[in-house]
């Protein structure tokens, strides 16, 4: 069975585009002023995290290799873990940004003490 015809529970989903939700970036910097909405409509990091069933079926589709065991760890964040993630994401995100929107310190702060606000916010509620 397809792994993707499975129902899938995200516990924290953070968009980047569009306009969804409290954790959008686009409404959370767009409305402030700070970058163009064509900017944000434009910008675009694809990333996808396959599950555990989705691993061991694309492993076992292919068949050179079979799976034995598939474990997964779960990452729980304490209450120093939003500074140390937001800084983790900037490590490969500011690069990025800065590319596209510019080097603009006053709104890289913005992004990232934003970003520290989002996951002081995910630990609030675990």
């Amino acid at each position: 069975r397809n792994p993707r015809e499975e129902k899938m529970e995200l516990a924290n989903v953070l968009h980047m585009t569009g306009g969804i939700g409290d954790s959008s970036y686009a409404r959370n910097s767009l409305f402030q002023g700070l970058i163009e909405e064509e900017k944000v409509n434009s910008f675009n990091v694809p990333l996808y995290c396959p599950s555990p069933a989705e691993i061991k079926y694309i492993v076992e589709k292919e068949g050179s290799f079979t799976i034995d065991l598939l474990k997964t760890l779960e990452h729980q964040m304490d209450s120093c873990e939003g500074y140390n993630e937001a800084q983790s994401v900037g490590a490969f995100a500011q690069p990025l940004l800065v590319r596209h929107f510019g080097d603009d310190n006053k709104l890289m702060d913005v992004v990232f003490n934003k970003c520290r606000d989002i996951y002081a916010n995910i630990m609030a509620k675990e």
